[in-house]
């Protein structure tokens, strides 16, 4: 059995490919195939670049419609989804409040300011069908970013697949997919990181087959007037989130995972885990504090736990 591992960075994180196949050669060609996937969903669709499909769609759709293809039409159903499902906390317009909060600020936004910015965000504001789409407000914008990257990972594990790698782990950020046996266990072994510090895993999770993501907020903060503010913000207020630190969920697919574990981030603690207990998904969840809470959490009585060849 050959192996192939890959480190490159994309969609703004460091990546990985372990593949696992009978020849070099199929690895070789799967990871090139994978990483051209993954570069072409940068392309269409990172804030960040000025040429992206999105980028013509923020710029434009507010004064007229902008086409679209099945791919954009089917992310922009599921941010439907997600946001009809989070009650709100899930909206792909509420980037704008980014002009208002941001790492350079001195003060809190005015009433007026965040009042301003509100007028521009909600999903319902957006008109769209299988073929194009367009906003009701003048100066909103749409981020894929909450679904890409985990939509990214689950399509290069089907090019990986059809390319013929045997087994392996596809590791875009700490959004991971897993697929046929490892070769060296029953189950691949992904590590925890620990919120305090990255170099440890708070938890090791043993995964035969599937999906876990973890999103967090302990890396980006704002700091004003002394006082420390999540970079996560509630669509509904324009007001930063103060609740977990850290959710990590097992699913079957990393766009799942990853979706449950962000919206799980966007509800104060209590609501955030009353959510995903009624779930009754395997989580990870990770308090100011440091406790933790789900299937997954790490048992106290073992004093440490040793660090994974694979992170999230």
């Amino acid at each position: 059995m050959e192996q192939l591992i890959t480190q490159f960075r994309a969609m703004g994180s460091p990546c990985e490919f372990r593949f696992y196949g009978p020849r070099k050669c199929i690895l070789d060609a799967a990871a090139k195939r994978c990483f051209d996937h993954i570069q072409t969903l940068e392309q269409k669709y990172s804030r960040y670049i000025s040429t992206s499909l999105l980028q013509e769609i923020n710029q434009y759709a507010a004064t007229r419609t902008v086409a679209i293809d099945p791919e954009t039409y089917f992310l922009l159903q599921y941010s439907q989804a997600c946001f009809e499902q989070s009650d709100g906390l899930f909206d792909i317009t509420s980037g704008v409040l980014r002009k208002i909060w941001h790492t350079t600020m001195t003060r809190l936004p005015s009433e007026a300011m965040r009042q301003a910015c509100m007028r521009n965000i909600g999903f319902e504001k957006l008109n769209y069908d299988s073929t194009s789409i367009r906003f009701a407000a003048t100066e909103m914008e749409i981020d894929l970013g909450g679904v890409v990257k985990e939509y990214a990972a689950d399509t290069a594990l089907n090019i990986a697949k059809e390319t013929g790698v045997k087994a392996g782990v596809i590791n875009l950020g700490g959004d991971l997919c897993c697929f046929g046996t490892c070769p060296f266990s029953n189950t691949w072994q992904i590590g925890i990181a620990h919120p305090e510090d990255h170099n440890q895993a708070i938890r090791q999770i043993k995964l035969a087959e599937g999906a876990i993501s973890t999103s967090g907020n302990y890396e980006r903060f704002y700091l004003v007037e002394g006082k420390r503010y999540s970079h996560l913000m509630d669509p509904r207020s324009g007001w930063p989130i103060q609740g977990l630190i850290s959710v990590t969920v097992i699913a079957p697919q990393a766009v799942v995972a990853g979706s449950l574990s962000s919206i799980a981030m966007l509800h104060s603690k209590p609501a955030a885990l009353t959510w995903l207990y009624s779930l009754g998904i395997e989580f990870l969840a990770i308090d100011t504090d440091l406790k933790c809470y789900g299937d997954l959490a790490p048992d106290t009585r073992k004093p440490a736990y040793e660090e994974a060849p694979l992170s999230t």
